[in-house]
């Protein structure tokens, strides 16, 4: 029975796999009447085909696209997308996004509208600023930006209270905001091979880090060691040299 279930899953993905709108609304249609669970998190057409829904070309039933509105997980990973559509919005119940590896240049202002987002990896795109909405974000907890080319800390993030993982390596940062202490729940920051000129005081104010990756040029910096005194329980690493606790008691 198992083995049936399974063969049946793998004929109605390799509909969905086709492309066809029309294949896709049927397997959709089939999985819901034979109650089998489809794993669309990794399907890569899937904005195309959600973009015959909100543009009025397929008309389907709520039922049929509960599945995929209910998405917890999407990856996109190496999808070649160079732009997200407006609706990503409408898939309210995301917790995860992986959008890593693409070409994008920037987000729409609704994503903000994920109020349920935990984890959205950003990671070797050209993203150079984020929407204003992102601060709307609350449930974030993990955010991977590296390797992008943003030139300057986004207040935005600033403002996500609850954020634990930060990563901004490989970026085109230069300066740190002033009030970056307030993200004081913060246990992994990453912010190595960036042009950063100085840490600001408020950096002593990250107590909850347990490791932090700054650029290698800061390790000779005063403040350096001054402002990270505070952080007793850290791991502090110079880009890819992890430095001996001794220099910060």
């Amino acid at each position: 029975m198992l083995q049936q279930v399974r063969k049946d899953r793998n004929q109605l993905m390799n509909l969905i796999r086709s492309g066809s709108s029309s294949n896709i609304e049927l397997a959709l249609q089939l999985a819901k009447s034979q109650n089998i669970a489809l794993d669309l998190s990794k399907y890569t057409k899937l904005y195309v085909w959600l973009d015959y829904i909100v543009t009025g070309t397929i008309n389907c039933h709520k039922t049929i696209l509960e599945e995929i509105f209910e998405l917890e997980v999407l990856s996109l990973t190496l999808s070649q997308q160079k732009k997200i559509p407006t609706f990503i919005g409408l898939l309210s119940n995301l917790k995860v996004l992986i959008l890593s590896l693409n070409k994008l240049t920037n987000l729409p202002q609704t994503i903000s509208q994920l109020s349920q987002l935990e984890v959205l990896h950003l990671s070797y795109n050209k993203i150079k600023q984020l929407p204003p909405g992102f601060k709307n974000l609350q449930q974030l907890k993990k955010l991977k930006l590296e390797n992008n080319q943003i030139k300057k800390l986004p207040s935005s993030i600033l403002q996500i209270h609850g954020l634990e993982y930060l990563y901004l390596d490989h970026n085109q940062i230069t300066k740190l905001p002033l009030n970056i202490g307030q993200l004081s729940k913060l246990k992994t920051l990453n912010l190595s091979h960036n042009p950063i000129e100085d840490l600001p005081p408020s950096f002593q104010n990250l107590t909850s880090l347990e490791k932090l990756v700054l650029p290698v040029h800061l390790a000779q910096k005063a403040n350096t060691i001054k402002y990270t005194q505070t952080l007793t329980n850290c791991t502090i690493q110079f880009g890819d040299k992890i430095d001996t606790p001794s220099l910060f008691l």
